[in-house]
């Protein structure tokens, strides 16, 4: 229950906190919040969610500012982009000041009192002052008998090792990497800008200032070069890395099982592209990578039918393909990603939105180059009887295995299509009915049993750039399912 006192705390915490990130505050209000944060566990959780907020905002202001720096350096930018200079170089000012005044309160924000933590031991000064990154999140965490449990808010140093049977961890490390840690995991903060992992579900965002982040596994090293990117070491050491934006270097590391390996020339994945290392040194696919399969941030959990629809997806491609797949288990939503090598959206072609019964079903993330592949076979297993659909461009012909097996809804999905060397103008926009820059139609097939559904290629548009592959989405098939498309209120056609 929020009281008065409560209240007032509230207020008075962000005076003060929102004056020092300002610039503003007084040498008399910076004294003020410094004792406040110590003699307070509540002044302190509030200090700690404005800090959880600036480390959002500093991943957010990477993305901004690179974008920026694209469009000052591309002609014919469009005005809007103009009115968020001031905003990025405003919000990274923050950030500067922000960090200022996370070091400086630091050691009351780890101050230890009965509300706060269970253990009345005052951390010793040096792992404040040698500590790297910080415990921010514990979500259902087992620790291992022989580990050390660690709290949340609690300094990492050098040499610290996070060994637990379930649950999650997130780490933010220093210099700008937001790590998220699945168990059963094995987990060592090796420096400020280096881990190691021997078994874990890892997911790590990395803001400008963290590029050169070093994760290790007992099979692979990954070199990150300011992205997002997941990794999952299995029991048996094998490695699996998938990159969901940017770029990462990987490269084989040593012994491996099985004999000596000849080196292996290190592998730069991109945006949409992943790899599993084997003990042996050797890189193979990875093919389908579904969005519940690696942790995420707190609040970015995705929320998974108890019986998925689309089980999984695969191609003809050969042995040195590198993209890969994503099944999305949270659903078809305004703004969702459509490729997972490019970051155009799907959203309704006008203010009414996405049709609703589309909204919230399971859709495949593919590959928009595969546009280019003309002997192309996309299999689709479905675990349950289900309605398939496809989302084809009005900017190419429909091919002769979508009209033989789909009927078209006469309904449509809009593409809200970002910046690509193809179409330099363009940049994404939230909301339905913004920026959209082509028309899919949605065509539909009834699938009355779990089965596998091959889809084929779409016909390469010669002489023409930016155009785009075709979506996929599938719902369970119920009795409602029959022309529901049809019966839908609100859609465009």
């Amino acid at each position: 229950m929020t009281g008065r006192h409560d209240d007032e705390l509230f207020l008075r915490v962000h005076r003060l906190v929102t004056a020092q990130l300002d610039g503003d505050a007084s040498q008399a209000e910076r004294e003020e919040l410094d004792s406040l944060v110590r003699e307070s566990a509540a002044a302190r959780r509030l200090f700690c969610d404005y800090m959880s907020e600036t480390a959002q905002l500093r991943w957010r202001a990477g993305d901004v500012s690179s974008e920026l720096l694209q469009d000052l350096l591309t002609e014919g930018t469009q005005p809007a982009w103009d009115m968020r200079v001031p905003l990025a170089a405003g919000i990274l000012a923050t950030l500067a000041v922000a960090a200022v005044l996370v070091i400086g309160l630091l050691p009351a924000i780890l101050q230890p009192d009965s509300v706060q933590r269970t253990t009345t031991q005052t951390p010793p000064a040096d792992r404040v002052s040698l500590g790297v990154a910080t415990l921010t999140r514990l979500a259902g965490v087992q620790w291992t008998d022989e580990g050390e449990s660690h709290s949340e808010l609690s300094r990492l140093v050098q040499g610290d090792r996070l060994s637990f049977d379930a649950g999650e961890v997130e780490i933010v490390f220093d210099i700008g990497v937001d790590v998220v840690i699945r168990g059963p995991a094995q987990f060592e903060v090796r420096a400020i800008d280096r881990a190691y992992s021997g078994l874990g579900k890892i997911t790590a965002r990395v803001g400008k200032t963290g590029e050169g982040f070093v994760l290790e596994t007992p099979a692979a090293k990954v070199v990150d070069l300011g992205t997002e990117f997941s990794v999952e070491v299995t029991a048996t050491g094998s490695t699996d890395v998938a990159v969901f934006r940017g770029l990462v270097d990987l490269s084989v590391t040593g012994p491996h099982r099985g004999g000596s390996v000849e080196p292996r020339t290190p592998q730069r994945l991109r945006q949409g592209e992943a790899l599993r290392v084997g003990m042996n040194g050797s890189f193979g696919r990875l093919m389908t990578i579904s969005s519940d399969r690696f942790p995420s941030r707190a609040g970015d959990a995705a929320k998974g039918t108890a019986a998925p629809v689309i089980v999984d997806v695969r191609d003809n491609g050969d042995g040195d393909v590198k993209k890969f797949y994503r099944i999305v288990r949270a659903g078809l939503q305004e703004d969702s990603l459509a490729f997972v090598d490019r970051s155009h959206q799907w959203n309704g072609v006008d203010e009414v939105g996405i049709p609703e019964f589309l909204t919230g079903i399971e859709y495949v993330m593919p590959y928009n180059d595969d546009k280019f592949v003309e002997r192309l076979e996309v299999c689709v297993d479905l675990g349950v009887p289900a309605v398939l659909y496809v989302f084809l461009s009005d900017d190419v012909p429909a091919p002769a295995w979508l009209t033989k097996d789909f009927v078209d809804t006469s309904v449509d999905i809009g593409l809200d299509e970002t910046r690509t060397q193809y179409k330099p103008k363009h940049s994404t926009e939230d909301g339905p009915g913004r920026s959209v820059d082509t028309v899919f139609s949605v065509w539909r097939r009834e699938v009355p049993e779990a089965t596998t559904v091959t889809l084929g290629p779409i016909q390469a548009q010669r002489g023409r750039d930016g155009f785009n592959m075709y979506g996929i989405a599938a719902a369970p098939l119920t009795t409602g399912s029959v022309n529901e498309a049809s019966a839908s209120p609100g859609v465009s056609e």
